[in-house]
């Protein structure tokens, strides 16, 4: 799988002004969102004078409200800032309290506090946002590269670059979370993988395991590939793999032994997911089963849109199920591509075994890299669906813009 493709200044720029105007793009409906929607707390109220009907509106548009860094900061992206300004919490997970911050891994806010130290000049928002979308820029030249190594056109993988951009959650990427993040050393861990540098490969998987939880699933695809590259033709100098494999579990581990000493606890990012954040461990596909029987446009807590988390769950899951009947013998003969496709199962079964609710299901997915790859395929001689696709989208990347600007819970 190892190409000599290597990037270009042209593709560089390309991605780049891709970047800033889906941002842009992404602005304007923060802007839009607050400006407009916000007014109507109530049915709108028309009056006649005459032959005119006019809305009675609550305030003159020309008063409108700019967004800034600080309408950024909130949902997760406060305890993130937080961590970064503040540290975690202080106390024992055995002591009864209320939701602590110990599920939000350590790596992009370690980073925010380093950077916002190196700029003082710069708040902690302001940090947040930048790098987030700095990591977006880098995450997009290596995936444009791997993909270029998997074989696609240049059109292809410019396309894919599209397909991430305008993805209905694509605004996450560029304030204070780890999607970001976690997008660069995915996409550094695919890359690695691909010249065959599998050293570098899992060092960016091992740094990923303390960004978000399924990091770990990008170490066990590099030890996936390196078994099939070597199959039986291990040699002694080969026990460096196995050492490179325990090292890889020291970031994770470390931060479990800080959680330990800080908590009493071991594991308590884990535990206090299920005792304060309603999130455990289930049988995959358990909470879109309970969708199914119980359906729900917003959940009373108002933390989950079921309807729109439901529908993207569908249209992810149904490229996975076209591809495998599309590309069946593709996959039974190449052995990269059948682990690529393990790879793409992990990443998308995990966030669907952890609750019994679809609450961030969508931004969970947004990263599973393999999903665009597919779509792509099985969009090369099947136009039309490529077309709903980005239709479905754009269409949700706007619902999720405007609604993330007025606090709608669900974006989450």
């Amino acid at each position: 799988m190892e190409s000599t493709y290597k990037l270009n200044k042209r593709i560089a720029i390309i991605i780049l002004f891709a970047v800033i105007i889906s941002r842009m793009a992404i602005y304007l409906s923060f802007y839009l969102g607050a400006n407009t929607f916000p007014s109507y707390v109530k049915i709108p109220e028309y009056i006649k004078t005459g032959d005119n009907v006019q809305l009675q509106l609550p305030y003159e548009f020309s008063e409108t409200r700019i967004p800034q860094f600080s309408d950024l900061n909130k949902f997760d992206a406060r305890n993130y800032l937080h961590i970064a300004q503040h540290g975690y919490d202080k106390f024992s997970i055995y002591e009864k309290h209320s939701n602590a911050n110990w599920v939000f891994f350590p790596l992009f806010p370690m980073t925010v506090k380093i950077v916002q130290k190196l700029f003082s000049f710069l708040s902690f928002e302001e940090v947040g946002v930048i790098l987030s979308n700095v990591f977006l820029y880098l995450a997009l030249l290596l995936l444009y590269i791997f993909s270029r190594n998997k074989g696609l056109s240049e059109n292809k993988s410019l396309l894919l670059i599209l397909l991430i951009l305008i993805f209905p959650t694509s605004l996450f990427f560029s304030i204070a979370y780890t999607e970001s993040l976690f997008l660069l050393l995915s996409s550094a861990s695919l890359y690695f993988n691909s010249k065959k540098k599998y050293g570098l490969a899992i060092m960016m998987g091992s740094l990923s395991t303390i960004t978000r939880t399924v990091g770990f699933v990008n170490v066990v695809y590099t030890f996936i590939l390196l078994l099939i590259d070597k199959k039986k033709d291990w040699k002694l100098k080969d026990v460096k793999w196995f050492i490179y494999g325990i090292l890889s579990t020291f970031p994770l581990i470390g931060y479990f032994f800080y959680m330990k000493k800080l908590t009493g606890d071991f594991f308590a990012p884990l535990h206090e997911q299920s005792i304060n954040w309603d999130r455990k461990t289930m049988v995959p596909f358990t909470n879109v089963s309970n969708y199914i029987k119980e359906s729900y446009f917003i959940s009373h807590s108002g933390w989950d849109n079921g309807f729109i988390s439901f529908l993207m769950s569908t249209a992810v899951v149904l490229v996975f199920l076209i591809y495998i009947i599309v590309s069946r013998k593709k996959l039974i003969g190449n052995w990269h591509e059948l682990a690529f496709f393990v790879y793409a199962l992990l990443l998308t079964i995990i966030p669907f075994s952890s609750g019994h609710h679809l609450t961030s299901i969508t931004r969970y997915l947004m990263v599973v890299i393999p999903f665009y790859f597919y779509l792509i395929e099985i969009a090369e001689k099947r136009r039309e669906f490529l077309f709903l696709y980005v239709f479905l989208f754009g269409v949700l990347n706007i619902y999720y813009c405007f609604a993330f600007i007025n606090d709608y819970f669900f974006v989450v």
